[in-house]
């Protein structure tokens, strides 16, 4: 007997967890049936997995995501036949289209990296990463063609006509190829077309082996159509190692309302395979008629999240007033990090982090990109809890989140 969200399972049971080789049969929708060896109550290794919808899979899993060599064939004719990586497509692998095309390509973490097209106009190759995870569109070349591979200045046109492709995405590169590889310089710039927004991007720097290199610079712009965004602008200026953002840079997101509202994000520092390590983070919110306000952060940064050793420095006007506060943190905002907060009054305050639980269960180390002054921790030598709110940056009297015992700024919500 089986029960919604259940599965009836013909294997060996331990501790009332599935343990050992059978099969799990589904009735929830998803998963259909998965046939292999189960840990805990987790598929392990070699499994057979039939999906809801028709999609079957064959290959190897590591506690229940695609780990290792897989197959993957859709409902709809699709497949993908290579290496895995954490439920990823990772590493070499073989796609093959709707139309029975087969094209090896390199994927990182469901990525494609890169995989030889055959130009339509010329059957000259070229290694090409299209716009999405599978390897599909139609290249055209106009420049020399060596040893079957393009080669030397030229320009390249890729759309993607797949009936699938409702973006309508469209590619120019102008630049130099070598051994069918972009190599030196280029200027790349795509569009995209959505049902309520077009998204175009343009490219200039310099390219290796397919990748970019050196100092370059990103414009990345949406239009939207409908609805209360009016634009959104990304630009980053800096250094580039093997297509990533690296070294000394400079990244700017910026979102525009219909109403003249606007939100920006700037990063300036020393940038480490795509995200910022060292520097300053600034973020800047006007809203028509309310709050215009300015934070800071500066330090270290670690996946997009401020980890302390730095300063907070915040700048607001509310109803036609400004209000100013500046807190340096000293210490590691993970759980159970031991640190110092000092304002700008001279009072200081040694606490030890405490991790906030959201609704998945996991810890917060920190506050994203800026924190909005929110260290959340409980400062020992006061028994208070540091806190961040809405309009309200304070310390707040522990089983008392009404009444500040110590406000950085003059206002409260």
């Amino acid at each position: 007997m089986t029960e919604e969200g259940w599965a009836e399972w013909t294997g060996p049971c331990f501790l009332g967890q599935a343990e050992g080789k059978g099969i799990a049969t589904y009735e929830d929708g998803f998963f259909a049936t998965i046939e292999g060896h189960f840990d805990g109550g987790i598929p392990q290794g070699e499994v057979e997995i039939t999906y809801g919808s028709g999609t079957k899979y064959s290959g190897s899993l590591k506690d229940g995501e695609y780990h290792g060599f897989g197959t993957r064939q859709e409902s709809w004719g699709e497949a993908y036949s290579g290496n895995w990586n954490e439920g990823y497509r990772d590493g070499i692998g073989r796609y093959t289209g709707q139309d029975g095309k087969i094209v090896e390509g390199l994927w990182d973490r469901g990525r494609l990296i890169g995989s030889w097209f055959s130009a339509a106009n010329t059957d000259c190759e070229i290694w090409w990463a299209g716009t999405g995870s599978d390897p599909v569109g139609t290249l055209a070349w106009d420049g020399a063609c060596v040893n079957g591979r393009a080669n030397g200045p030229g320009k390249i046109d890729w759309t993607d006509e797949t009936p699938a492709a409702a973006s309508g995405a469209t590619i120019e590169f102008r630049g130099t190829l070598s051994g069918g590889k972009l190599n030196g310089e280029g200027v790349w710039t795509q569009t995209n077309r959505y049902s309520n927004v077009i998204h175009r991007k343009v490219s200039k720097g310099t390219w290796v082996d397919g990748a970019r290199e050196g100092y370059g610079t990103d414009v990345e712009e949406s239009e939207f159509l409908d609805g209360s965004f009016k634009g959104a602008t990304t630009t980053y200026s800096g250094g580039w190692e093997n297509g990533k953002f690296s070294g000394d840079g400079e990244r700017v997101n910026t979102k525009t309302y219909n109403d003249g509202g606007i939100e920006s994000e700037k990063e300036q520092g020393s940038f480490v395979e795509g995200t910022m390590r060292q520097g300053v983070a600034t973020r800047h919110r006007r809203v028509v008629g309310g709050e215009d306000s300015t934070e800071m952060v500066g330090g270290r940064f670690e996946s997009r999240q401020f980890i302390g050793f730095g300063t907070v420095m915040t700048r607001r006007r509310i109803d036609g007033d400004y209000y100013h506060s500046v807190v340096r943190y000293d210490g590691p905002t993970a759980d159970g990090g031991e640190g110092i907060i000092q304002y700008a009054d001279g009072d200081t305050f040694i606490g030890s982090m405490k991790a906030e639980m959201g609704q998945s269960d996991s810890p917060l180390l920190g506050r994203c990109v800026l924190p909005s002054v929110g260290f959340v921790g409980r400062c020992k030598s006061t028994s208070v809890t540091l806190s961040s709110q809405k309009w309200k940056t304070c310390l707040s009297p522990v089983n008392d989140e009404g009444q500040c015992l110590k406000e950085i700024a003059r206002f409260v919500s």
